[in-house]
């Protein structure tokens, strides 16, 4: 083979050598060049940190094979330093077969996707295919996929590693591929707050694809909370669903909070009204559209807004007014009347005289 490409010994391989060693360092160049373009990985996945997982919400093999996410995480050990895992329920695939997922992130707090990590798997065992990571950066209006227009970004300092050992939250004993990635924020943008919008499973590498598989429901429609206070003081904790999501600070109105949508989803606000404040008017809530959708009823007991239904991307307000007691009985106290004068009585006293001895 060498005869062939450099030909005969002598000075015609000499001069055939001069132009094809060049050529062979630069291929080689090239060839490292690629590989640090799709998958450049400067940060360290050595001492991950500790994970609380949360477990696929619609539940065990509610999809097929490498479509199916059992549970993701996410933690930041210190500002600005994000981690983020997820499990495949397969630690193998045949032939050509790929998983592809990616873990999506919000960094305006509106709750829609605005950049997300994604790993390829393939193989038996399951391994983490050479362009992998890749980082996008997206056009921030859905909150299940990336939507145009999106960028791929590179190079890239994040970086990602698999292993088929992960334990699988649904069935005792069995094993999931997990992907574990430390990210890069600089990769999109510089630091900042990173909020894990949800974890999803795509039928292509194209994270624009319709999601095969989400680790949450997707929270597609948007609920916020308007506080009035009078006077403008006092804290007030609000409820949404039976967790804490915001306390009003006086008068204050929350960020939109991501909730589903649907009518299988009706969703409650409830007020956790503070000793010596009282409701004034009717809390109500408003924004929602559509088919099916609700504004739900308030419960005077309770202090509930119950039977909220929104569709996708219907942005919801529900508004809130307290007056505090002290200063409805201030102003609701009749004025001091002078008490009645005493009028000496008419009748007439009658003095009994003893006379003298």
């Amino acid at each position: 083979m060498a005869r062939k490409i450099l030909g005969p010994d002598g000075s015609k391989r000499r001069r055939n050598l001069r132009w094809l060693l060049p050529l062979i360092g630069l291929a080689a160049i090239l060839s490292v060049t690629v590989f640090t373009q799709a998958g450049g990985a400067s940060l360290s996945l050595a001492n991950p940190p500790t994970f609380s997982f949360v477990n696929d919400e619609n539940g065990a093999d509610d999809q097929p094979g490498q479509k199916d996410l059992s549970a993701q995480a996410v933690s930041v050990p210190a500002p600005g330093d994000l981690w983020v895992a997820w499990k495949w329920d397969v630690t193998s695939l045949s032939g050509g077969n790929t998983g592809d997922a990616c873990a999506l992130f919000d960094t305006n707090t509106n709750s829609k996707v605005n950049f997300a990590i994604c790993v390829t798997i393939g193989g038996s065992p399951a391994t983490q295919a050479a362009a992998s990571p890749r980082v996008y950066t997206c056009g921030d209006g859905k909150v299940d996929r990336c939507t145009s227009t999106y960028t791929q970004v590179t190079p890239i300092n994040s970086a990602c590693a698999t292993d088929t050992n992960a334990s699988d939250p649904f069935h005792a004993g069995q094993k999931d591929t997990q992907a574990l990635c430390h990210v890069d924020l600089a990769d999109v943008g510089g630091s900042g707050t990173a909020n894990l919008v949800n974890t999803c499973s795509y039928p292509s590498q194209q994270p624009t694809s319709d999601p095969s598989d989400c680790v949450l429901i997707p929270r597609d429609a948007f609920i916020r909370i308007a506080k009035t206070a009078s006077p403008n003081s006092g804290s007030f904790p609000f409820n949404l669903d039976g967790s804490l999501v915001f306390t009003a600070a006086g008068t204050q109105t929350s960020s939109y909070i991501a909730i589903t949508s649907g009518t299988s989803h009706a969703h409650t606000v409830q007020e956790l009204l503070p000793t010596g404040w009282t409701i004034s008017g009717t809390p109500s809530c408003t924004g929602q559209s559509g088919n099916g959708s609700s504004a739900g009823t308030y419960n005077s007991t309770t202090h509930t807004i119950s039977g909220i239904v929104a569709n996708s991307d219907n942005q919801i307000t529900c508004s809130f007014s307290t007056c505090s007691r002290r200063r409805l009985s201030t102003s609701a106290r009749p004025r001091a009347t002078a008490a009645p004068r005493r009028v000496p009585s008419s009748r007439s006293t009658r003095v009994r005289i003893r006379p003298e001895r």
